[in-house]
């Protein structure tokens, strides 16, 4: 961004005097300085095409030794006809602005340019090739935590018409399972996943793509990392911890418990008030050791929280969620058996200061992918 001065009668020209239609106005009076009023203006972004010439040679007399020419950079696309700024632009337009191609097709031709879906989408595995070593990079720095936040949302995936080699990928024998069933069976769509990797004190998130729903795509991404793994208690997460040989300790969000549990406040009001008042009172404690030391914390929680946990427990217990009043199989009754199937992944931040109270921080990554899959 720039800054362009004009004064009242024209444009300033280098030397500090008054010049233009106005100049007369002025005759015989002396500046005595300037009144600054700063207004943004808009350029549109501007498509150009640089050329490069590379030269050629051949032997005047032996042509059999063939052409010499420099060695060509690698592009983006086969025949380097676009720039990396391109490539930049049409990803971030994809995956930061959520807009799908047929919009930035719209936006593109506004300045001059009409390209194809399948030349934007062509670009775009550039990138991702081009990126894949960065990717496996922070996904190897992530963990180097002590602890991973892991969630994930739906995405439609549209069935490819013939089966694509997967013979070097990692899932292969999934990938092909899934699509297989899929193709045989007419399906236009499956519903496949996006997974996210949220480092709890580390400055950085993962995204994982599947094609469902199954515990290849964690135990995978999880396969070295030895630490605890925070998220809701899905059946695939449960049992990591013997998938893993102990090397992954499984801890359950604070946040999914108390939404089941506000989900029955129109029938159980009494019941879900004073459950989710003594939850706050752990949300508090939260709040109280931000700004302690990871040494200090531990020693908190374990002082306050373990208190809030046991009255938590004993209400779980009273007459008030017995089985006369919240019947097993009611949504409360549901919510609360959640609870005390999970009591022990619930309690497990009380003695490691890594472990957040939830996993919302994660959550938050799956609105991303939520807002690209709605447009």
């Amino acid at each position: 961004m720039f800054h362009l001065f004009v004064d009242a009668f024209g444009l300033l020209p280098s030397h500090a005097g008054i010049s233009g239609p106005g100049a007369r106005q002025c005759e015989g009076l002396k500046l005595i300085g300037y009144d600054e009023v700063e207004t943004l203006e808009l350029i549109r972004s501007e498509l150009r095409v640089r050329v490069t010439r590379y030269a050629k040679y051949a032997h005047p007399a032996d042509k059999t030794q063939g052409i010499l020419s420099p060695e060509r950079p690698t592009g983006l696309v086969e025949g380097n006809r676009f720039d990396p700024s391109i490539g930049v632009e049409v990803v971030a337009a994809k995956y930061f602005y959520h807009l799908p191609f047929y919009r930035q097709q719209d936006l593109f031709a506004g300045s001059g340019w009409t390209p194809s879906r399948s030349t934007l989408q062509n670009i775009e595995a550039g990138v991702e090739f081009a990126l894949r070593p960065l990717a496996a990079h922070l996904r190897d720095y992530l963990k180097q935590d002590q602890t991973i936040g892991c969630d994930d949302t739906g995405v439609l995936l549209i069935t490819p018409g013939a089966m694509p080699d997967l013979s070097q990928h990692p899932r292969g024998q999934r990938i092909g399972e899934v699509l297989e069933t899929a193709i045989a069976a007419g399906k236009p769509s499956i519903n496949a996943q996006m997974w996210g990797y949220y480092a709890s004190r580390l400055p950085v998130v993962a995204f994982d793509f599947t094609v469902s729903r199954h515990r290849d795509g964690p135990d995978e991404v999880l396969g070295d990392f030895a630490g605890n793994l925070i998220g809701d208690c899905w059946s695939g997460f449960q049992k990591i911890d013997v998938r893993s040989g102990s090397r992954i300790t499984f801890a359950a969000c604070w946040a999914h418990a108390r939404r089941k549990i506000d989900e029955c406040r129109s029938a159980f009001p009494i019941q879900v008030a004073q459950l989710e008042s003594l939850i706050r009172m752990l949300y508090d404690v939260e709040d109280q050791i931000q700004k302690l030391n990871a040494s200090q914390r531990p020693a908190r929680r374990r002082s306050l929280s373990r208190h809030v946990l046991a009255l938590i427990e004993e209400y779980l217990s009273s007459e008030a969620m017995s089985p006369g009043r919240v019947l097993p199989k009611s949504n409360l009754g549901q919510a609360a058996a959640y609870v005390r199937r999970h009591w022990e992944a619930l309690s497990r931040f009380i003695d490691d200061a890594s472990i957040p109270i939830d996993n919302n921080d994660c959550e938050q990554l799956m609105k991303r992918a939520a807002t690209g899959r709605k447009n």
